[in-house]
């Protein structure tokens, strides 16, 4: 769909789209707050079977946050890529996700192995990377295609016709 709207150069169109994905990722997030902040306990039951240490669940209940937060980062990503790969970017896209290895992998392996830091940060690490990517990738949508003012849409119309 995003593709056809850049192709028709229906620019309004596509801002609506983009704005109703990031307003239907806002209310998912919002949703999936309910079970990770309320009930964190039932959470972490439905996947573990077996009796946790006071410790473990204390680390899993603010591993639900961090998994909250990447939910959030994952899906402004996936809004940015779907945009870039309907916009056929891919070397753009490509290029950015090189960039994982200094957003993500290289911070979690430094921080865990060499500052001990506790194993719910990898949620943190991986959301921040999700997001940071998501918006180089939707600044560089919002740049090539999605800038377009509506004088600019209207003069686009006319010079096809």
């Amino acid at each position: 769909m995003a593709s056809h709207l850049m192709g028709a150069g229906m620019w309004k169109y596509l801002r609506k789209m983009v704005v109703s994905s990031l307003l239907f990722l806002l209310g998912a997030t919002l949703l999936l707050s309910i079970p990770y902040f309320i009930s964190p306990d039932s959470v972490i039951a439905l996947f573990n079977q077996t009796p946790l240490s006071p410790d473990k669940i204390k680390m899993l209940k603010r591993a639900c946050f961090g998994l909250w937060l990447f939910f959030f980062g994952y899906g402004f990503n996936a809004i940015g890529l779907s945009l870039i790969t309907a916009a056929r970017d891919i070397k753009f896209y490509l290029m950015a996700v090189s960039f994982v290895w200094l957003t993500s992998f290289t911070p979690i392996y430094v921080g865990i192995n060499f500052f001990n830091w506790p194993a719910e940060s990898l949620w943190y690490i991986m959301a921040f990377d999700s997001f940071a990517i998501g918006m180089v990738l939707f600044l560089r949508v919002k740049r090539k295609w999605i800038g377009f003012s509506s004088v600019e849409e209207e003069q686009l119309s006319v010079k096809r016709f």
